[in-house]
């Protein structure tokens, strides 16, 4: 499937295949979705070991690549469901936070630059009835903002290294929790 590739401003240049732009560091476009339990506990998605980048690691609740034809909060959506089951309702996701990153992965060299636009999600529903995406996934679990704070360097290494900074966490997951 082909994504849309962007210049430094986030505007729309072309597309590619989304295995070439990661092989080639293109910029692009990528969503995140944290759903949020009613006891403002954060979920997080274990990716299934088969994927190329962050094999294993704890992850948004959803994410992906903004699709061709899409906006930000309809990738949102349609990720969310994907990946979840949950067909979300706009009204009940909040924007947290746009923000450019670039990564490069160590164990595959694949470069992952974007600009990757944050929500969150109220969840009222119990995260044993979240449906794994078959290949994608490999279950959910739930953190509150202490623990994230106070992981151990053990528990840290169960996350994606970007995603568990203390800047990520007190300035995105502080909002996410509102």
């Amino acid at each position: 499937m082909k994504i849309p590739i962007v210049d430094n401003n986030d505007n729309v240049i072309g597309e590619e295949e989304g295995k070439v732009v990661h092989e080639k560091g293109l910029c692009h476009r990528e969503i995140n979705v944290y759903f949020v339990t009613k006891d403002k506990k954060i979920i997080f998605q274990k990716r299934s070991l088969s994927k190329k980048l962050w094999p294993g690691k704890l992850d948004a609740t959803a994410g992906g690549h903004v699709d061709s034809g899409e906006d930000y909060p309809e990738a949102a959506i349609r990720e969310s469901e994907e990946e979840t089951g949950v067909k979300i309702k706009p009204e009940k996701m909040r924007f947290i936070k746009k923000y450019f990153s670039e990564i490069k992965q160590p164990i595959t060299g694949l470069i992952n630059k974007k600009f990757k636009t944050v929500f969150a999600y109220d969840f009222d529903g119990d995260i044993k009835d979240l449906k794994i995406e078959k290949e994608d996934g490999d279950g959910f679990v739930s953190y509150s903002l202490d623990e994230l704070l106070n992981l151990s360097s053990e528990q840290k290494e169960l996350f994606i290294p970007s995603f568990i900074t203390k800047e990520y966490i007190s300035e995105i997951y502080s909002k996410i929790i509102k």
